[in-house]
């Protein structure tokens, strides 16, 4: 009888796989970033970080946006590194946002003059479930 309920339980669990509330936590995320050029100037160079991963926007034209997937990783507590140097001659380097494990992230870097702001922002079980 303990046999056949362990075999119910194990199968019970294994059906839905990594989707399950009990595995989802262990599969490994992923997220999107768009980066969004508000700046009204060229950027004449850029570059993201996120968890130890590097992403280039060079030339990227006022109100314009590259967009970019990336795996979460082991990186608690960091946020997004964003580098950028304008056609004015003038740079920025800003930190924003959290990443955190057991979800996948849709976000936006606004990038400004002055500063780089977080957009829109999505948390979930699954990216593809986002339709944006």
């Amino acid at each position: 009888m303990r046999y056949a309920f362990l075999v119910f339980v194990l199968v019970t669990f294994a059906v839905p796989g990594c989707d399950h509330a009990l595995w989802g936590p262990f599969r490994t995320h992923h997220g999107r970033v768009k980066i969004v050029n508000g700046s009204q100037e060229l950027i004449i160079k850029g570059e993201l970080v996120i968890c130890r991963q590097r992403f280039e926007f060079d030339n990227l034209r006022a109100n314009e946006s590259r967009t970019y997937l990336y795996q979460i990783r082991s990186c608690p507590g960091q946020g997004f590194r964003v580098e950028v140097k304008l056609e004015s001659g003038s740079s920025l380097a800003r930190r924003v946002g959290y990443i955190t494990s057991g979800f996948d992230f849709s976000d936006e870097l606004i990038v400004r003059r002055d500063n780089v702001v977080v957009g829109s922002a999505w948390v979930g079980n699954r990216l593809n479930d986002l339709s944006r």
